[in-house]
């Protein structure tokens, strides 16, 4: 795969989880050159729509997958999660 989208749905405002989330998910990121883009958003922007019902924050999803980790999800579990979606191994 070319790239890797990646969806971080949070609450609104967003809570600290939501952004310590994101910040992870866009520092991870930033180790693929590119090739991983991290969107965020809250849980009631239409584009959060076709994963409900969400009924915690924040979620991660990558191409269209639930992300699950226990916990608040970690950078480097978010950098290995990002070159599996790569096809890395």
């Amino acid at each position: 795969m070319s790239e890797v989208k990646v969806e971080i749905i949070g609450s609104e405002p967003p809570c600290a989880g939501c952004a310590l989330v994101g910040k992870r998910a866009h520092q991870a990121a930033k180790k693929f050159g590119g090739k991983v883009v991290v969107e965020e958003y809250g849980i009631s922007d239409e584009r959060a729509e076709k994963y409900n019902p969400i009924k915690t924050v924040p979620q991660v999803f990558i191409n269209g997958e639930r992300f699950v980790a226990k916990g608040k999800p970690t950078v480097a579990q978010l950098e290995e999660a990002f070159k599996k979606a790569l096809g890395g191994k």
